[in-house]
């Protein structure tokens, strides 16, 4: 029963909690202090680790109708830097959110003792980002809030000039 508990705490804290720096009624941060070098390294990891096929191209959360479900909004996330760098390193345990750290679970570092929940409740296994990547891909999270309303650039940015991907974007 504790595990059972401690499940629902750990999932619901990870997809409703903000950290205590941050007031409900506040916009989410989009200042980082990260040069354009390293916001397109996170492009390049955020594109690696399949981060759009749930959270869609711009991570306004319409990813693939493939997907496993319903992803968070990036653009619209209350989660500072460290709790949204704990969701994507541990994932979600019960939920469609997988872990990208190939080491979570195997130790405390997500919090969760090892062995103390069910395989079955325990996240799919995402592609796995490397420690020296992890700044790179929270600026580039992190600047999709100060996008605006994802575009035609914005779309061939991603992708590239002429993409198939972005026929919905012209006008």
């Amino acid at each position: 029963m504790y595990h059972r508990v401690a499940l629902f705490l750990f999932v619901f804290c990870s997809v409703n909690c903000i950290s205590p720096n941050t007031l409900a009624d506040e916009k989410p941060s989009t200042e980082t202090s990260a040069s354009l070098e390293d916001i397109n390294k996170g492009k390049e990891i955020y594109k690696k680790s399949n981060c759009a096929f749930c959270h869609g191209w711009s991570g306004n959360g319409r990813g693939h109708p493939r997907s496993p479900g319903v992803a968070s909004n990036l653009r619209l996330s209350q989660l500072d830097r460290e709790a949204m760098k704990h969701i994507i390193r541990c994932g979600v345990p019960g939920g469609a959110m997988p872990y990208h750290d190939r080491m979570a679970y195997r130790d405390k570092r997500c919090g969760i003792e090892p062995g103390s929940i069910k395989k079955t409740d325990l996240p799919t296994k995402g592609k796995s980002i490397q420690a020296r990547e992890w700044d790179a891909l929270l600026d580039y999270i992190i600047a999709l809030r100060a996008d605006g309303t994802p575009d035609l650039e914005q779309c061939e940015a991603f992708f590239k000039p002429g993409s198939l991907n972005c026929q919905y974007l012209k006008k």
